[in-house]
């Protein structure tokens, strides 16, 4: 087993396949169409998988202006990194993305992506699935909805 970490990716590699993982977190927005495309540019995939997940403009509390998102960067790394190392094994990626936002953003804008590739679609279905369902209770993030005259913080559930 060989890891090589750099900074903000790492490259796995056994004994008869490499694969890279990359987490990212961040203040700034992010292009999902660059990223995508930058996924796309090894064709040794037959699957590729992407999730983005935006902040809503309606919740059951009314219409959201913005969303703060609090966080603790480096648990937080360490956690989706450990993530998408479990899918990896589970589903036998080959290349996984994962991009987090944090701090406050308008409805609308993105706040999370994943990207998983691997051989086969029900694999690449299912390792994104679970990276996004894992970070959303799991992850520490929280978030709170700003409203026009309230707010009030989201309880992490699937």
């Amino acid at each position: 087993f060989y890891f090589k970490k750099h900074k903000r990716n790492s490259y796995i590699s056994t004994s008869y396949r490499r694969i890279m993982i990359t987490v990212k977190i961040q203040k700034e927005q992010f292009n999902p169409q660059k990223i995508l495309k930058n996924a796309e540019k090894d064709k040794k995939y037959g699957a590729l998988v992407s999730f983005i997940g935006s902040v809503r403009e309606e919740t059951n509390g009314g219409k959201v202006k913005k969303l703060f998102i609090e966080h603790y960067k480096n648990m937080a790394e360490k956690i989706i990194y450990k993530t998408a190392l479990n899918a990896e094994k589970k589903w036998n990626l080959d290349y996984c993305y994962i991009i987090h936002r944090y701090g406050t953003l308008k409805a609308g804008e993105s706040i999370v992506m994943v990207i998983t590739c691997s051989k086969h679609r029900k694999e690449a279905y299912a390792a994104n699935q679970y990276i996004i369902d894992w970070l959303k209770i799991n992850a520490p993030f929280w978030k709170k909805e700003i409203f026009e005259n309230k707010s009030k913080w989201v309880e992490q559930t699937l």
